[in-house]
């Protein structure tokens, strides 16, 4: 839920932006856009957001008492079981890395070219209307995955995540008219949201909270990586091609790589043993339905 401001940005600031440079230009409109940004970011900063709920005196939901400055130890700190080196040799690592690397290339490529390739069928400013439906679509989907999320395997609802997606650029490559892009786009933001909760939230589901930090690094760059290459690839096909549905199957076909690779994104159980060296425990990490959080069980052996 914390990260619906990104929809509600994409829902306003694409059509801000186009209505400022189709008034003043791109350099205006540009420093206009900036002036904003500052106007609104840097007053939030200094006066509104907090370091912790503590500073301001709170406790977490349902504690009483006077605020500690020192929390006790919970059973997230410290070093985890998994290191990148013993997470690397499992197939859940690389299946999550190839994945999400997959995802990012069909997302980010989409995304950056998305005004250029609904233009000459919708113009512009029809084109960013189409963007802010595309990220309302996404605001509305967070929504619908917090209640909903909890309720099916992870692994699972990624697998249809990513179909969904692939058939959201295939409508956008074939519909051919000016509602089946509209379609498209929608149906292709309600799963971009949804990917980028669940990569995250699938890495600590598969490695545990402990480990997820150290784990999430390296997935994570494959996830930046994937962002890096996506336009670039989506632009070289297209201008090559003459049209970008040659460049929209392609990142589908990609999509459904993704599908099948996160079928080996298996929930890992790893024993490790306490600092006293007495005994061992398995950590693992399952969704609590109803709070929307995930917390690590953890069971002797």
């Amino acid at each position: 839920m914390a990260t619906l401001d990104a929809g509600v940005g994409g829902m306003t600031l694409p059509l801000l932006n186009a209505a400022l440079l189709e008034r003043w230009g791109g350099s205006t409109g540009g420093l206009a856009l900036a002036a904003i940004a500052v106007g609104v970011i840097v007053p939030l900063a200094v006066w509104v957001i907090k370091d912790a709920p503590e500073s301001m005196g709170l406790r977490p939901d349902g504690e009483t008492g006077p605020v500690e400055e020192e929390q006790p130890e919970s059973v997230f700190d410290g070093p985890g079981p998994w290191t990148v080196a013993s997470a690397m040799r499992t197939p859940t690592f690389w299946a999550l890395a190839i994945s999400f690397h997959l995802v990012m290339i069909s997302q980010s490529g989409l995304l950056l070219h998305q005004v250029l390739f609904l233009q000459p069928e919708l113009g512009f400013i029809g084109a960013v209307a189409i963007v802010a439906i595309t990220a309302m679509t996404g605001t509305l989907s967070r929504i619908g995955f917090a209640l909903l999320g909890d309720r099916w395997p992870l692994k699972r609802v990624a697998a249809w995540i990513f179909v969904l997606q692939a058939s959201g650029l295939l409508l956008s490559a074939f519909g051919g008219t000016s509602w089946s892009l509209i379609l498209g786009s929608a149906i292709f933001g309600a799963s971009m949201s949804i990917v980028v909760i669940l990569q995250p939230v699938l890495t600590a589901e598969c490695f545990g909270q402990r480990s997820f930090g150290r784990i999430y690094g390296p997935i994570s760059l494959g996830i930046r990586i994937g962002s890096a290459v996506g336009p670039f690839a989506l632009g070289v096909i297209s201008v090559s091609a003459g049209s970008y549905q040659p460049a929209l199957v392609l990142i589908a076909a990609v999509l459904l790589v993704a599908t099948v690779a996160i079928r080996w994104a298996t929930p890992s159980r790893q024993t490790y043993h306490r600092t006293t060296g007495v005994g061992c425990q398995h950590e693992r990490v399952k969704f609590l339905r109803g709070e929307n959080r995930l917390m690590a069980c953890r069971l002797g052996c």
